[in-house]
């Protein structure tokens, strides 16, 4: 783990504290101590490396009164005494131990024209060689180190970022002597994502990480070295801006990606055939300088990193084992709240962790670290397969025994090094009755063959599955099921009936998602008048199928009665529709009715321009339009509105005033109070009467029929009301013609809970007085 460029400042925060200079056996975390001298009184950049016979060599750069390049090393409790390896401006140093022991010391040399400065000591730290410069190209930021190969190889890679071209390069030394110089030709945009890269545990090769822009969108990213070439890029996932990032690769070859993201730390772990488990969120509040290491002998990751207010912040750390992330523990013990940065950690051959930061309590910053002692080492491996009810061999799930766990890989297979002894063992994973083995001999040295059955507990089905038809498609909407092991749904159809199981029929769509998420898919391509008949199985990670939801819809070129019925909440289209009114500038809406003058319908929007017979297509979601607390018309809300062509004006439909607004049609479509004949309401129509009241710019028009309405609470008038553009110049008695379209209203009255006869007139011309 690399810290934050150019991080060259000096805060104050006025704070003391003791600790323990023992380091014995403890059962977390002990407490911490300072990595480097008392006397050097401001020190940054602290990296540490687990040495091959136990503790760690560390490295740092002392700042005061002029900077140094810093070699010390722990071993059983002791901290050697400090190694000046070079003098100048040196930030940003690095370091590694190569398989045959030697240890490789980088850093940025600004006074040798911004170079990587390099040195080895051959025996083991004791002392170190003079430094050399390895590279040409200057502007050399963030060096990085790391073994390559065989456990026991000489072989090390060194990269860093080219800061003017914004690339990657590297080199390899043999043990003897450096190779060329190579451009990795890998765009990395800015220095605060150049800082992952790490040794496999499994096969030796080397991972670097990095971010880069794909697609306009900042990606965290990595490639890895095969010993002959670096393998094409792997997209880990795309935030966006993050920063601080970190990679490792464990025995079972699982990856390990870690970075920083709106103040945050992130996760993603790949399983070997499997593939990308989902991105995790580590922390729920302000926190980063996350670093991460696996741990030898096992196949367990863990990960520190600061967590708190930036001013008021400690070092914190979880271990990812048996496939999930375990609690979280503090590393920084003893220590209160402080600035921190720049956590990093590593892992001895044993499992002996151990931990290091920069500390910012006494005013400057200072090196300091922790230790988690490890367990024995073990002497016998247990190994065999995980398998479900069915035989299937389960990845990704625990099998473990006590502190030794691990995970199982493709096919179920799992490797467990343990102490001998007579030892229980129990395999378990989220979303299965787990397997526990009891008294089980394992012999010192020896390999034993067990396997488990665990028991696959399914997923709810998703709920809420809909199928809403249009022209030639049928939208699918779902809610996915809550269970943490869910994985995602798929949706198979047929026409004879509906699909009996998840192989059944034809496959429609099959989406990965998040538990409790919202869901939708269009299956287009299909033939109007045809049913289709779906059925949806939420499945987990090893592809255990829910029991079906079922849904069924027959695709149709939509007219507006049709779209009327439909269930609020459904989407919808409708094409060449005709425009009968246009309300926008002052209802917020417009109306459409379908060509033959058969059925109006209310379109919410307040796109302007229309005109009474444009031709368009109109798609959104269908609605209800409610007055009083009921529900008064259908309106499509949501809307896309799309003008094809202009056409004449559409012919209203001429009625008696008794037939405005019309009964029921079915339980979402409501008609008017005593309404008789079709519903009409959201139609263009004509009535003719006379006036019998008026009140500002409504009147009210009855030819005979006596309709039934109200005006206020308790002045009952006969007609239909009529909604004017202003102030109308017809009086009482006046006999007129009135144009307009049937609108939904309901008083606001108790004895009212459906709608009256109401007409809105689009302009003056449609009042007529004869």
């Amino acid at each position: 783990m690399r810290g934050v460029p150019g991080r060259f400042f000096f805060l104050v925060f006025a704070t003391g504290f003791l600790f323990s200079a023992s380091l014995t056996c403890w059962a977390g975390w002990s407490p911490a101590r300072l990595l480097n001298d008392v006397s050097e009184t401001a020190t940054k950049g602290g990296e540490i490396w687990p040495a091959i016979d136990g503790g760690f060599h560390a490295v740092y750069a002392n700042t005061k009164p002029s900077w140094q390049v810093v070699y010390k090393r722990y071993k059983d409790g002791i901290l050697s005494p400090r190694q000046i390896i070079r003098n100048g401006f040196v930030p940003n140093p690095n370091l590694c131990q190569a398989g045959n022991g030697d240890v490789h010391l980088v850093w940025e040399d600004w006074d040798d024209g911004l170079q990587i400065g390099w040195a080895v000591s051959k025996n083991r730290g004791t002392s170190f060689l003079p430094w050399q410069e390895i590279t040409n190209t200057g502007d050399t930021k963030w060096p990085l180190i790391v073994p390559y190969g065989p456990p026991d190889s000489p072989t090390v890679i060194m990269s860093f970022w080219q800061a003017k071209e914004k690339n990657l390069y590297w080199r390899v030394y043999d043990g003897t002597s450096w190779g060329p110089l190579m451009n990795m030709n890998q765009n990395a945009d800015n220095e605060y994502e150049v800082f992952g890269m790490c040794r496999s545990l499994q096969d030796g090769s080397v991972y670097r990480s990095y971010g880069t822009k794909i697609g306009g969108v900042l990606s965290v990213c990595y490639r890895r070295f095969n010993g002959s070439y670096w393998e094409p890029q792997v997209v880990v996932a795309s935030p966006g801006f993050f920063c601080r990032h970190d990679i490792a690769v464990n025995t079972t070859g699982h990856v390990l990606v870690m970075w920083e993201q709106d103040e945050r730390i992130w996760t993603r772990i790949y399983t070997p055939g499997v593939g990308w488990g989902p991105i995790e969120r580590i922390t729920n509040e302000s926190s980063g300088f996350g670093g991460v290491t696996a741990v030898p002998g096992t196949a367990d990751f863990y990960l520190v990193y600061r967590r708190g207010d930036p001013g008021a912040s400690q070092i914190y750390g979880r271990r990812w084992q048996g496939g999930v992330w375990q609690s979280e523990e503090l590393v920084s013990v003893g220590m209160p709240a402080g600035f921190v940065v720049d956590a990093d950690v590593c892992a001895g051959p044993d499992g002996t962790l151990y931990a290091s930061w920069e500390y910012w309590g006494s005013g400057e910053p200072q090196q300091w670290f922790s230790v988690r002692e490890g367990n024995p080492l073990p002497d016998a491996v247990v190994r065999g397969y995980v398998r479900d009810q069915y035989g299937q061999g389960i990845p990704n799930a625990s099998v473990g025994s006590g502190a030794y766990v691990t995970v199982s890989t493709a096919g179920g297979y799992y490797s467990l090094g343990v102490p001998s002894g007579v030892r229980s063992f129990t395999a378990s994973k989220t979303g299965y009755v787990g397997q526990t083995l009891e008294n089980v001999v394992v012999p010192a040295g020896g390999t034993i063959n067990l396997d488990f059955t665990i028991t696959a507990i399914p997923v709810s089905a998703p709920s809420g599955f809909a199928a809403m038809p249009s022209n030639k498609l049928v939208r699918l909407t779902w809610t996915n099921p809550s269970e943490s092991w869910f994985q995602g749904t798929i949706v198979r159809c047929k026409t004879d009936g509906y699909p009996t199981g998840p192989t059944d029929g034809v496959l429609v769509c099959d989406k990965q998602n998040v538990p409790e998420s919202s869901d939708s898919f269009v299956h287009t391509g299909l033939t109007n008048g045809v049913t289709y008949y779906y059925a949806a199985f939420a499945y987990d990670w090893d592809r255990h199928y829910s029991a079906p939801a079922l849904a069924y819809a027959v695709p149709v070129n939509a007219t507006c009665s049709f779209v009327k019925s439909l269930p609020d909440g459904w989407l919808v289209d409708m094409y060449s529709r005709v425009v009968s009114a246009d309300f926008a500038s002052t209802d917020g809406c417009i109306y459409v009715q379908d060509p033959d003058g058969t059925s109006g319908l209310r379109v919410a929007t307040t796109q302007t321009g229309f005109s009474p017979g444009d031709v368009v297509n109109v798609s959104g979601k269908i609605s209800s339009r409610f007055f009083s607390g009921y529900r008064s018309e259908r309106v499509i809300t949501e809307a896309t509105i799309t003008r094809i062509r202009s056409g004449s004006p559409p012919k209203p439909v001429a009625m008696k005033c008794n037939s405005v607004g019309g009964g029921p049609a079915g339980p979402m479509v409501p008609g008017v109070r005593n309404g008789i004949g079709l519903n009409n309401i959201g139609l263009l129509v004509r009535i003719a009467g006379k006036v019998t009241y008026k009140s500002g710019s409504y009147i009210y028009v009855d030819d005979g029929s006596s309709v039934e309405n109200l005006y206020g609470l308790y002045t009952p008038v006969r007609g239909v009301m009529v909604k004017c553009p202003g102030t109308p110049s017809v009086n009482v008695g006046d006999i007129v013609g009135v144009t307009g379209v049937v609108e939904g209203s309901i008083p606001s009255s108790p004895d009212w809970t459906t709608n009256r006869a109401f007409i809105q007139m689009r302009d003056w011309s449609d009042l007529v007085r004869f």
